[in-house]
């Protein structure tokens, strides 16, 4: 029997999570998943063991693990979902597996503590403060005044990001949130439920640094540049590697560094957001001890580099060094999402065959099934996306991949029926 890594919950589709088990297959482990809900037939034909427990509650996925190491060698730990990022340093440390410490994922994993964590380095992050009332709030915008933004300190995936301009949307922003937050519809807010951060709006170009550390040494496999939408800063559309200049992509390599080391983070993947603002410094938005999601680290890195991240997720999780890890692009890779402009049911896209077929596409996937509702933001931040379209071209035409997949996505004839 070969020995195991552990994959704690996946991502949504297959287009993005296959690749990770194929990865780990090919250095010699087995992929073994541990998820919430029976995960279907797909996965079910990646995994070479699946094990289904209520990932939200650490202690029992811990005694899980505990369970699945006394049948099997189990060589490392990892995830995708910041919700994870701590019952992965858990398990980590209890079956002594090389591992991010408890304490470093407990500070990533919330925004507050994440901040808090920086507050001896300003120059890093937005002034802030955390909101758990009414009173709070109002401190907040007299300290920090205008724009803003108000978001929880647990959300993941761009839920519950609101961009403030004046006092009577910070009120209605705090109603929304502090609802939304505790009324137990969505589970990711049970360890933090009505806490919010609030902070000055960062102005600039957005980014992310995909990269590892491993045993202590820091690798970033390059920088992202990323879209957003201007109402909730819903994540668009991605392009790799980074059109910033070389400087700016120096400060910006430096500062992820930077942020990665004073948090202690090891033995993991991070994905690291942060905004270059208008003079020139790089401040955070948030960074995650596990690996990049958004087809950023499956597609958009392994597609511009030759290089799997995924292969090299899964040597960290294990212990093994990163030897030679160059991430030089020689391509670009972009990723764009097509989003509903209406809320209703889900029922296809008229033309996908023919897009499925495009031949300036190298991926794309549906992310709906016929049937599945889809609402907007406030009322959803997730269902909104209903495919993803995925591109590469030679180093050099850069704004023909970015045109080419915005405007296949403009083309989708996609079909929802109203309420």
């Amino acid at each position: 029997m070969k020995p195991a890594v552990l994959f704690l919950n996946t991502r949504r589709t297959e287009l993005e999570y296959a690749p990770a088990f194929e990865a780990a297959r090919e250095l010699g482990y087995d992929p073994v998943l541990i998820c919430d809900a029976d995960p279907g037939p797909a996965k079910l034909r990646y995994a070479a063991e699946v094990h289904v427990v209520d990932t939200y509650d650490a202690d029992k996925t811990v005694d899980l693990a505990r369970d699945i190491a006394r049948h099997r060698t189990v060589a490392g730990v990892t995830t995708w979902s910041d919700r994870d990022v701590v019952t992965v340093a858990l398990i980590a440390e209890a079956l002594g597996l090389p591992g991010t410490p408890v304490e470093a994922a407990r500070a990533v994993r919330n925004k507050a503590l994440m901040r808090r964590r920086l507050a001896h380095r300003p120059e890093l992050i937005p002034p802030f403060r955390v909101v758990r009332g009414r009173e709070d709030l109002a401190e907040a915008v007299a300290a920090i005044g205008f724009p803003a933004v108000l978001k929880p300190t647990v959300g993941s995936g761009s839920k519950g990001i609101y961009l403030l301009h004046d006092e009577t949307a910070a009120e209605r922003a705090w109603e929304a949130l502090d609802a939304y937050t505790t009324a137990g519809g969505d589970r990711v807010f049970e360890s933090a439920p009505g806490e919010l951060v609030y902070e000055r709006m960062l102005q600039g170009t957005e980014h992310s640094v995909e990269g590892f550390v491993s045993d202590g040494r820091i690798v970033t496999a390059g920088i992202t540049d990323k879209e957003t939408t201007p109402d909730f800063r819903l994540e668009a559309a991605h392009v790799f590697p980074t059109a910033l200049p070389e400087e700016s992509a120096a400060v910006v390599h430096r500062f992820a560094e930077a942020v990665v080391a004073e948090y202690g983070l090891d033995n993991c993947a991070f994905h690291l957001e942060c905004i270059l603002e208008d003079d020139g410094e790089p401040r955070l938005v948030e960074v995650a001890g596990r690996i990049g999601g958004d087809y950023i680290t499956s597609h958009l890195v392994p597609l511009a580099t030759g290089r799997s991240y995924y292969a090299d997720a899964v040597r960290v999780a294990t212990g093994e060094p990163l030897t030679g890890a160059d991430y030089t692009a020689d391509h670009i890779a972009t990723v764009r999402k097509a989003m509903a402009d209406r809320a209703g049911t889900f029922r296809g896209i008229a033309n996908w065959e023919e897009t499925a077929a495009d031949d300036r596409l190298v991926a794309c996937c549906l992310e709906h099934a016929d049937g599945d509702a889809v609402r907007l933001p406030p009322d959803d931040f997730m269902s909104c996306v209903v495919a993803t379209l995925i591109a590469r071209r030679p180093l050099g035409d850069r704004e023909q991949a970015v045109h080419d997949v915005a405007a296949i996505a403009a083309d989708l004839e996609v079909e929802i029926e109203r309420p």
